[in-house]
């Protein structure tokens, strides 16, 4: 439970430096531009994009990097780590033993 409340939180952080990442291109650009989590990866890190994609087309299932993964990886990168963190975190919470309530 810890880690993925850490997991989680880690996410949440993630999320909203990508949407000050956005926010701040979009202001320098004059028009909204943005950034998609395939574009936000492919930048990060080409070489595992590509092999991932041809992992999950080849190897796995076809359909499930065509109309799934691309569909996906076409939302905003802060949507999809925003997303996640906060189910981890809400699935995650910390919750306390319930006493019993004893009736006499």
């Amino acid at each position: 439970m810890f880690l993925g409340r850490v997991l989680g939180w880690l996410l949440l952080i993630a999320a909203v430096v990508m949407a000050g990442s956005e926010t701040v291109h979009s202001l320098a650009a004059g028009h909204w531009t943005p950034q998609s989590l395939g574009e936000a990866w492919a930048a990060f890190d080409p070489a595992s994009f590509r092999d991932i994609g041809a992992f999950v087309r080849d190897d796995l299932w076809a359909p499930l990097w065509d109309p799934f993964a691309l569909t996906v990886l076409n939302w905003p990168a802060w949507s999809v780590s925003g997303g996640l963190g906060l189910i981890l975190v809400l699935l995650c919470r910390f919750r306390p033993p319930r006493r019993r309530r004893s009736f006499r």
